[in-house]
């Protein structure tokens, strides 16, 4: 969804869309704010008091939350969006408000997801949720799960005709932040996770290994692999995606799962355990790609400004999730 200024907004145009300006224009200018020129100052200060009156952005993330619900790109409830977003414009007086179109390989929906523990009979259901832009089990799986832990290729090769038919556990269970000091500075937001120590890889060098990875599993028959979703109060992940430019399913062909941190840590335990002890687990996993390409959209206004209405401020925001 973006937003194009020319120039500035006069009175009139809706406190909503003055606020979203405004925390773009906060999070691009904060690092020379000390540097800013009265005037502007005067602004932001302006532009402060119109988004604490009568704001209607929570009114509007309520709905895109609530009534329209998640907004996968590519789902007809992101096409639903997309209009919702554009009636929005057009009330708060924006002009030449349209749908700019674009084209992505495939998509994807969601299904449900489940899984018990089979071995040892413990009765235990497992809090799960899918990997997004992931493929699901086409019907019930069984496996016995393993420990995979590794962090190179040498590692990999360890484990060549060892894997089929298992669900694997991608290495052991995270160290989370106490509970009390989740939210302190130096924490990643949203994540519980104590942030590793010493030499770390590349973002290059982390996508490469994980695409050997992947790769690697499929080729030895792997059933499923089950991550650990790293956070507190049982709470799951759902993110995903794929890289290059061609379809999802091409390079994610086997199903991921994040599993809620105290289960993940129950499996590990489990299968810690000597021989013959076995550790058995059942998933079943219904989701499914939509064959492409598919249209996709971005919705599309203008503030029309007066002193200088040949200049653009170019602002965009998230519409899908």
């Amino acid at each position: 969804m973006s937003v194009f200024s020319r120039n500035l907004p006069e009175a009139g145009v809706k406190r909503a869309w003055l606020a979203v300006m405004l925390a773009v224009a906060i999070m691009a200018g904060s690092p020379v704010r000390a540097q800013a020129p009265a005037d502007a100052i005067a602004l932001d200060r302006k532009l402060l008091a119109e988004a604490r009156k009568d704001s209607e952005i929570l009114a509007n993330l309520t709905y895109l939350s609530d009534v329209i619900g998640p907004r996968l790109t590519g789902s007809a409830a992101l096409q639903r969006a997309n209009e919702w977003a554009a009636n929005r414009m057009k009330a708060y007086g924006l002009v030449n408000v349209h749908q700019e179109a674009w084209t992505m390989p495939e998509g994807w929906q969601r299904g449900t997801a489940t899984g018990r523990i089979l071995e040892p009979d413990n009765g235990r259901s497992l809090a799960l949720a899918s990997m997004g832009w992931h493929p699901g089990t086409n019907g019930k799986v069984q496996g016995d799960v393993v420990i995979l832990e590794a962090k190179k290729s040498a590692d990999l090769a360890a484990w060549k005709g060892k894997l089929k038919g298992t669900i694997v556990l991608d290495g052991p269970p995270h160290v989370l932040v106490a509970l009390a000091d989740a939210d302190k500075p130096g924490t990643r937001p949203g994540s519980g996770v104590v942030p590793e120590r010493g030499p770390r890889l590349t973002p290059e060098e982390v996508a490469a290994f994980a695409r050997e990875k992947r790769a690697f599993l499929h080729r030895e028959g792997v059933v499923a692999v089950l991550l650990d979703a790293g956070k507190h109060h049982g709470l799951l992940v759902t993110t995903g995606g794929w890289t290059g430019t061609d379809r999802p399913s091409a390079s994610n062909r086997l199903p991921g799962l994040f599993v809620a941190h105290e289960h993940y840590a129950l499996l590990y335990r489990l299968a810690r355990r000597p021989a013959p002890a076995r550790t058995r687990v059942e998933l079943e996993v219904s989701n499914k790609f939509i064959p492409g390409p598919l249209v996709v959209h971005n919705t599309i206004g203008e503030i029309l400004g007066k002193e200088k209405p040949d200049e653009f401020v170019v602002l965009g925001a998230h519409l899908d999730s």
